[in-house]
């Protein structure tokens, strides 16, 4: 009995030994582990989220602060381009409110066993901080930025050389650096690792787009003008196109107002008149004797085309301003008959006077239908007819002429000019033709046989503009008369 109460006894005492020592183990092990622990993190110890396991507060400073050590900012630029900022450039820095010492000291040691099971999780906050001056300077050495840059440019309505066009915007890349600024800035403190510039909208923008209102508008009214096509009503059955071929180089387009340059359009209604005028300027008149010679270009002339350049250019610029497609009456100060294909004004119904031959025809139709002697001015500088283009201005019957040198009774008078000349039968006379008008000429009239007279009067083709031409072959008499003529 006694063997067996010992054996008992002995098994109680093995099992307390290995208690005993067991906690003598785990004791010993606590302790070298909180030996170890000591001023180091606990194991599986996060500070917002990173692992700081077993790190002094030093090394764990360490570690924070080395993991955005070379840090960059990827900036994806317009055009595909991409660059880089370093954050070491510009002294970034992240920086938490409690010290790792502090966090460290937080950390209940003696708890270093059940760390391993779910170790603390410490929170801290941070915050961002970099020299701004710096950052702007690493932004402007950018190529974004300092780079070939193309500013955008607006839509806009262009002179081409076929007329004008609405030429599109152009965005360009130019950055807006406000917002290139403020984007950046906000990556850093949101730690992104990239930005697109382009999506975040740092680009300086066109003021004007392609479809903006008053420009679609415009180049609306700009394409009707422009497209106008005028024909222009020269008279006498004469016309003339005028379209953009011509009248592009007028039209300016600027800062959104439409007009024609008044220098290009005065200059082409100058060339009109230059061109088509032909009241008082000498030309080309085939007398009945077939010889050519140059008629008009007088001071007395009163028959003949002169444009109103001033009225006729305001006439055109108004119907290309309208846009319609039309053709347009211009303004004239004095209009003649008709136009021929060789640019004769008199038509073919018309009195011709030659001064050197003292005779007078009157076409109708291109056929003479009365002719006679006549005697015209006396051969001085007072009184000799002057050469002109003239036309029939009244008609008078039973007329009594008046002037310096006295009256005169006729029967029919042609009135050519408003200084008084005229053609009209002369009953004091009993002769025409000859040389007679070198000494005992009129006053500047055109004395007339009456039975000539009254059959040119009375004819059914003369009437009020018939052309009166009148030459001087030889051009006998310079004429100079400061008074009205008579007789």
């Amino acid at each position: 009995m006694k063997s067996r109460g010992e054996s008992t006894i002995t098994k109680e005492q093995r099992t307390r030994r290995i208690l005993v020592i067991a906690a003598a183990v785990l004791l010993t092990i606590y302790c070298i582990g909180l030996f170890v622990m000591r001023g180091k993190f606990l194991p599986n110890s996060t500070v917002n989220g990173v692992d700081y396991s077993g790190l002094t507060a030093e090394e764990a400073e360490a570690k924070f602060h080395g993991a955005y050590k070379g840090r960059t900012l990827s900036l994806s630029e317009r055009g595909g381009a991409t660059e880089s900022l370093n954050f070491d450039n510009i002294d970034y820095a992240i920086h938490t409110e409690q010290s790792f010492a502090d966090l460290l000291k937080s950390e209940n040691h003696f708890l270093w066993p059940i760390a391993y099971i779910r170790g603390p999780e410490l929170t801290t906050a941070e915050t961002i901080s970099y020299d701004t001056a710096k950052l702007e300077s690493s932004l402007n050495a950018l190529q974004a930025v300092s780079g070939e840059v193309a500013a955008p440019t607006d839509a806009e309505i262009v002179k081409t050389e076929t007329g004008y066009v609405l030429q599109p915007q152009t965005e360009g890349n130019q950055l807006d650096m406000g917002k290139f600024s403020e984007t950046v800035k906000n990556a850093i403190q949101n730690r992104s690792q990239s930005v697109d510039l382009d999506a975040a909208d740092c680009y300086v923008h066109p003021a004007v787009y392609q479809d903006d209102e008053n420009l679609t508008s415009l180049m609306s009214f700009v394409d009707a003008v422009q497209n106008t096509e005028l024909v222009l009503n020269l008279e006498g059955g004469w016309t003339l196109s005028l379209t953009k071929e011509t009248f592009l180089p007028w039209l300016v387009c600027s800062e959104g107002d439409f007009y024609i340059d008044d220098a290009w359009l005065y200059d082409y209604v100058a060339s009109l008149a230059d061109q088509f005028d032909t009241y008082r300027h000498g030309r080309e008149f085939v007398t009945h004797d077939g010889d050519t010679v140059i008629v008009g270009g007088g001071d007395y002339d009163n028959y003949g085309y002169e444009l109103d350049q001033e009225a006729s250019a305001e006439i055109i610029r108004g119907a290309i301003m309208s846009g319609e497609s039309k053709t347009v009456d211009l303004a004239w100060n004095h209009v003649a008959n008709t136009r021929d294909d060789n640019g004769s004004d008199f038509g073919q119904t018309y009195i011709e006077l030659s001064i050197d031959q003292q005779h007078m025809w009157f076409y109708v139709d291109g056929e003479v239908a009365v002719e006679t002697d006549v005697v015209t001015g006396t051969a001085t500088e007072t009184r000799a007819t002057p050469p002109g283009c003239y036309m029939v201005l009244d008609m008078l019957v039973d007329h009594m002429m008046t002037g310096s040198y006295g009256s005169s009774y006729t029967n029919y008078v042609l009135a050519i000019c408003t200084n008084g000349i005229a053609i009209h039968d002369s009953s004091w006379r009993d002769s025409y033709g000859g040389d007679i008008w070198l000494y005992n000429g009129s006053h500047g009239c055109i004395n007339t046989p009456y039975s000539a007279m009254a059959e040119l009067y009375n004819h059914p083709a003369m009437g009020y503009k018939v052309p009166v031409i009148i030459y001087d072959r030889y051009n006998t008499v310079p004429v100079i008369h400061n008074e009205e003529y008579i007789g």
